[in-house]
């Protein structure tokens, strides 16, 4: 317990808002930034909420930015590192990504806003990237959290550490940090936190981008604010900011669980707004338009027989949660076109229906939209199996996007480059994220979706996002009376059927 008049102090510290300057009229805004901003060099023109998000930036160097997927994150950053680098004011920037298709995605982007150079770290080994870092005379380098985690740790006895030393000697060159999907470094025990603390420490400017700041605990704050203000706002300790804002309570297992205090939980976001910005896809006006379309099918007699006697089982699950699991599983894989099971000699093999709703649909909507570049969205492997032999029946070139990727980035270059290839086939935990598909991409189509409603939007925004110049279109397949109808049903109220029904299996019926 820390004394009374720490936290007072910290409750008590005075600091900005900067909503204020969402309120300003657009005229205004574009005025200001003029006489400011004679000339920016970039290449296209920001949105009005991305011109408020610039001009913050040139007022602080250190800030983060809550944007909802799809509303422009990078093009901030990119406006605000090209006018620092017109002003000579940045030597270079490091940005971390979560996931090595992040990287062909920023470098679109730098690309398509900016004049700056950068350089992505695609060595097969540690020591390869270090040597391109050591050697590198770009502007930005951009890296995924995961190798650079390796490249700067080491194992001293049982517990991976930071290597300090190696830090100071390579990242000296950088003086600007930037964190994109900041929320991917929440926790302040974890090693990528140790390390980004000693690189935040070393550079001047510091930003963070993420339209999910946190899930479902307001603790996660704490290490994004800390890396990026090195604790103005959130307090210098996490134990501060816990004993500020949150309830502790002692577990079965001894251990103390924290939960927000609700009375508090006003004061927390004003105290945040200190350094950081929310902009949600409704207070944005100049997003294109987006139709979602629910693609109601059968199933067979044969798949209606399996599902039916699934059902009546699910009636005996109760609590059990690997039942629960897999029962949601049987139900999704039946919905799907096909049953997994396992041979008499104990193979896994799946058993195809006579008839499958989905892929015939699959096949009549590229039949009849062969111009357009399309993607396709599917959680378990063997449905993408399906899709894509269908697609190879109907010679329609595509290519696939999940974990047994070989080589990610130059799956996605030849989506985006060649004409030719009409679809992208994609798991949703590997393509949530990291893609940019607006500049040729309206249609979207999935074929299972995710249960999370944080995944599912961040796949929407794959297309539905700032640049795309064309109405969005998203189709979602789904057999009747199913699981996949009390899918839909849930994430549109934005909660996750899964974990609802390790509560309350009854949901499955």
């Amino acid at each position: 317990m820390l004394p009374k008049h720490i936290i007072n102090t910290f409750l008590q510290k005075e600091l900005n808002n900067w909503d204020w300057i969402k309120e300003l009229p657009k005229s205004e805004l574009e005025k200001e930034i003029k006489e400011l901003f004679p000339t920016l060099p970039i290449k296209n023109p920001l949105f009005q909420h991305q011109l408020v998000c610039f001009l913050i930036g040139h007022y602080n160097n250190s800030f983060l930015y809550f944007v909802d997927m799809g509303l422009g994150k990078t093009a901030i950053i990119l406006a605000i590192l090209a006018y620092k680098k017109q002003e000579r004011k940045f030597k270079k920037a490091l940005i971390l990504v979560p996931y090595e298709v992040s990287m062909e995605g920023w470098e679109r982007e730098v690309n398509k806003h900016s004049y700056l150079s950068i350089l992505k770290l695609t060595g097969k080994t540690s020591k390869e990237k270090l040597e391109q870092l050591q050697n590198c005379k770009e502007d930005l380098v951009v890296v995924p959290y995961p190798s650079f985690t390796s490249m700067f740790s080491n194992k001293e006895g049982r517990k991976w550490r930071p290597n300090i030393i190696l830090i100071r000697e390579v990242l000296s060159i950088f003086d600007t940090l930037v964190l994109d999907e900041s929320h991917s470094v929440k926790s302040s025990t974890s090693l990528i936190f140790s390390i980004l603390e000693k690189v935040s420490k070393m550079c001047k400017y510091r930003y963070g981008l993420t339209g999910t700041p946190f899930g479902r605990d307001a603790q996660d704050f704490w290490a994004q604010f800390y890396l990026i203000d090195r604790g103005e706002t959130l307090g210098d300790s996490i134990f501060v900011f816990r004993e500020a804002f949150f309830n502790a309570k002692m577990n079965r297992w001894r251990g103390v669980d924290y939960t927000l205090n609700s009375k508090l939980e006003n004061r927390l976001h004003e105290k945040m707004k200190n350094k950081s910005i929310r902009y949600s896809e409704e207070e944005v006006n100049d997003l294109p338009e987006k139709t979602n379309i629910k693609i109601t099918l059968d199933l067979s007699d044969d798949a209606k027989t399996y599902y039916n006697k699934v059902l009546q089982d699910a009636l005996d699950i109760g609590g059990n949660v690997e039942k629960i699991g897999n029962t949601f599983y049987v139900m999704r894989c039946i919905t799907s076109g096909y049953l997994c099971c396992n041979n008499p000699i104990g193979e896994k093999e799946h058993i195809v229906f006579s008839f499958n709703p989905k892929i015939f649909y699959l096949q009549e909507f590229m039949l009849t939209s062969a111009a357009e570049k399309v993607v396709i969205y599917y959680e378990y492997t063997y449905s993408g199996d399906l899709i894509c032999e269908k697609l190879n029946e109907l010679k329609i070139l595509h290519v696939r996007l999940y974990s047994g990727t070989k080589d990610k980035q130059q799956t996605i270059k030849e989506f985006l480059d060649n004409p030719k290839c009409k679809v992208l086939v994609v798991n949703s935990k590997s393509g949530a994220l990291g893609l940019n598909l607006q500049d040729v991409c309206k249609y979207q189509i999935f074929y299972e979706s995710p249960v999370s409603p944080i995944i599912r939007k961040q796949a929407e925004k794959r297309c539905h996002r700032t640049g795309q110049k064309h109405h969005v279109f998203i189709y979602d397949l789904v057999v009747k009376k199913s699981i996949d109808e009390k899918i839909l049903f849930y994430l549109a109220q934005g909660e996750d059927l899964f974990q609802k029904l390790l509560k309350d299996s009854k949901l499955l019926l």
